[in-house]
């Protein structure tokens, strides 16, 4: 047969080579090949060497002669590939564990002793060892030219106190007593982390409107202080209260990442110096109010049977929802954490979001629709490094394409959903193993953060170009630089790429960069001066009157012909809007002013717009949008804008100690003045006015009172009175001296030491 040619009873029978699949041939179902394939792990081979099937004896020497060499040859196959065996750490057999080759879907198990057998082809192969009450172990084997290598392999006991140690450096909190903690429970351990590892975790909880309602805990290396030249990535859980797991697997990551870092563990110090990580384990907080009566905690030693799923359900819209549909919730606290996360998207700008949650299988990631597909990558590394991937049934749950769509679109906020579990509201004792299977793929997708291209963009003199733009060629999204130091830092894949930097009257620079792994590319872009474009036009000054509202109304169309256009706040860099700022449409000189909450809004036809922002006190802002013609709606484009903190052309600070010396100066050189003059008017005056007055205050008589309350120390003295005028005394007859004298003719006259 393996001429090609048919038997006589079946003429139309033609496989090429003499080979067929023998379920293509015909079918049967539940037979001795199924059942060796399925149960004993081995494929069953049916060689059909003649057309008859009971041949006559005296043929049976010719059938041999003509088939001999190809079954040795066959039997032979035996010795290629790998075999080996597999034991425990201290040496003992390890029975029926699986030896899993990637990309084949058969898996082969090892004998009573420990041996196995796997046939391959020559090459390279990523081999998985596995088996029940141990930990699993991957490597990859090169399978010679010579055709054979033997592969022992040893596994270590799967108990939480060993895999902690080795994977997870030795928390025994994230083996140990699993629970599901109130939001009280977490946000105090979010706050003890904080205490414990100060110089990489900050707990943000009340600070500002954001963070009143939702907390979040940021962890980065904390001695780098300029934040705005690394990534920012978000780790969420619980964005919708049937979703419970990210909850706790957020917390065993946070755990995770401090003690490595406190450790000086090599991959997770690069990543916080190069990243800062918003863990936000609570996004709605109705998860206590239907989380149901079943088991809360448990000792978590003994790994179960099989994934058991508890039930839950909300009549209530949930945050998730309440994202999507902005119509008035009757939970109040839904809606505020619903808008406090929008901001939240709007201001921090997040790289990508990586959302943890249950319900379903695989990851749910933004469809960009370029050549790149940079979250389609980033997806299939968290895919590939699972252990023990899931194929779950049913429809999804929790997040969904529509909302991760949404917020790409309207927020500029790539979340990646991983669906960890295919259970909604796995049973507590899960948890752990869970958080087993899938940490390896989390910090799978964290480290991405150690790839891309950074740098900054200086004119000729060396300024920074605050109101330049990066494009990645191949990617619809735009990056603008900061606002500061005109510093851009892009997260992408190792590869090829081509950067397009832009700036308003600059002439744009073509850069072709190559990416290495875990490396970041640093650059520095010139541009030179391009000749200014003259825009004519008709300027329309509009005013918006109406208020601002953050239930979900920026999503809805323009009214009139034009629905596509831009519309968002001007606000500066602490969140307070900035009314009356002036915002221009430079292609087509269109102007529009912001109201009193610093919303604006231009109805555009699709295209692409250089918006030019001015406010009196604040610097001057440039951006460059792209109106979409597949979007009905508005784009939303929030400007920040800096306050101009110069007087007179100086700067603030210089300011102020200039104009402290000179009033310093004044009042000083004025004190000096009066002391002088002072000190002269003593100096040459004939009678000071201070002396005189100590004179007249002698001749007060109020003061002589004293002499009648203070006793006389001595007696007296009386004297005879005798008056100098000689004239008067010679016209006046005294009387004669007879010895004797009266008081009213004596003086007496008072005498005191």
């Amino acid at each position: 047969m393996h001429s090609g040619m048919a038997c006589p009873m079946f003429p139309k029978e033609h496989f090429q080579g003499g080979i067929t699949n023998g379920a293509k041939w015909y079918s049967v179902t539940g037979g001795m090949q199924d059942w060796n394939y399925l149960v004993a792990g081995c494929m069953s081979l049916t060689i059909e060497i003649g057309c008859f099937k009971f041949p006559y004896a005296k043929d049976l020497p010719q059938y041999w002669l003509d088939n001999r060499e190809a079954l040795v040859t066959y039997i032979e196959q035996v010795h290629r590939g790998v075999s080996g065996f597999v034991v425990s750490t201290i040496g003992r057999p390890i029975q029926n564990a699986e030896i899993i080759v990637e990309g084949i879907k058969h898996a082969v198990r090892s004998a009573k002793h420990g041996d196995y057998w796997r046939i391959l082809l020559p090459g390279t192969y990523n081999i998985t060892v596995a088996a029940r009450g141990y930990e699993s172990y991957t490597s990859n084997v090169t399978v010679p030219e010579s055709g054979y290598v033997q592969y022992n392999v040893t596994l270590m006991k799967d108990d939480p106190l060993h895999w902690a140690s080795a994977y997870d450096f030795g928390i025994g909190e994230n083996q140990y007593h699993p629970k599901y903690h109130t939001n009280q429970e977490i946000y105090s351990k979010m706050a003890y982390l904080e205490n414990k590892y100060p110089n990489a975790a900050s707990f943000k909880s009340g600070e500002d409107y954001i963070s009143m309602a939702v907390h979040s805990l940021i962890i980065t290396d904390q001695a780098v202080v300029e934040d705005d030249k690394k990534f920012h990535i978000a780790v969420i859980g619980n964005l919708f209260a049937t979703q419970p797991i990210g909850r706790e697997i957020g917390i065993y990551l946070a755990r995770h990442l401090l003690e490595g870092y406190h450790i000086g563990d090599y991959k997770i110090v690069k990543i916080l110096k190069n990243t800062v990580v918003h863990l936000i384990p609570v996004i709605d907080k109705a998860f206590e109010q239907i989380w149901g009566d079943y088991d809360k905690e448990v000792l978590g030693n003994v790994k179960p049977d099989k994934y058991l799923c508890n039930n839950i359900s909300a009549d209530f819209k949930q945050v998730g929802e309440q994202l999507v549909n902005s119509r008035v919730s009757n939970h109040q606290d839904t809606k505020s954490v619903a808008n406090a996360l929008k901001h939240l998207l709007l201001e921090q700008k997040f790289d990508f979001i990586l959302n943890i949650e249950g319900g379903s299988s695989g990851v749910l990631y933004p469809n960009t629709k370029d050549q790149i597909q940079l979250y389609k990558r980033i997806a299939d590394l968290y895919l590939s490094a699972l252990k023990y991937p899931r194929v779950c049934s049913g429809p999804t749950k929790g997040t969904d394409e529509l909302l991760t769509e949404y917020l790409y679109r309207e927020y500029n906020a790539p979340m990646l959903t991983a669906k960890v579990s295919c259970c909604e509201y796995p049973a507590i004792a899960n948890i752990p193993f869970i958080w087993r299977d899938t940490l390896e793929a989390i910090m799978k997708v964290i480290s991405t953060t150690l790839t891309g291209v950074e740098g900054v963009v200086q004119n000729a003199l060396g300024e920074p170009m605050l109101n330049a733009t990066v494009r990645i060629t191949g990617m619809e999204q735009q990056y603008e630089v900061t606002k500061r130091l005109a510093h851009f830092k892009i997260l992408l894949m190792p590869g090829e790429y081509v950067l397009e930097v832009a700036c308003h009257n600059y002439q744009s620079k073509v850069l072709h960069v190559k990416l290495e792994e875990e490396k970041i590319l640093s650059l520095k872009v010139i541009l030179e001066r391009g000749e200014e474009e003259v825009y004519r036009g008709t300027v329309v000054h509009l005013t918006h009157e109406q208020a601002v509202v953050t239930d979900g109304t920026m999503r809805e169309p323009f009214k009139g012909s034009i629905t596509t256009g831009i519309k968002g706040y001007v606000k500066d860099y602490s969140d307070h809007p900035v009314p009356n700022a002036k915002v221009t449409i430079l292609e087509n000189n269109y102007t529009t002013l912001t109201d009193s909450n610093g919303k604006y809004g231009i109805p555009l036809v699709p295209g692409n717009y250089t918006l030019d922002i001015t406010a009196s006190g604040y610097h001057r802002n440039v951006k460059l949008v792209e109106v979409n013609a597949v979007h009905v709606f508005p784009k939303v484009v929030i400007v920040k804008l800096k306050r101009d903190q110069n007087y007179f052309g100086v700067p603030r600070l210089p300011f102020v100690l200039l104009t402290g010396f000179i009033c310093t100066s004044i009042f000083g050189l004025g004190l000096f003045c009066y002391v002088a003059c002072k000190r002269r008017r003593v100096k040459y005056d004939p009678l000071s006015q201070y002396s005189f007055y100590e004179d007249f205050k002698d001749l007060d008589e109020s003061k002589e009172k004293e002499l009648f309350r203070t006793p006389l120390q001595k007696k007296p003295l009386m004297r005879p009175y005798y008056d100098d005028d000689d004239d008067e005394d010679e016209n006046i007859d005294y009387p004669a001296d007879d010895g004797t004298s009266s008081s009213d003719e004596e003086i007496v006259l008072l005498k005191s030491n």
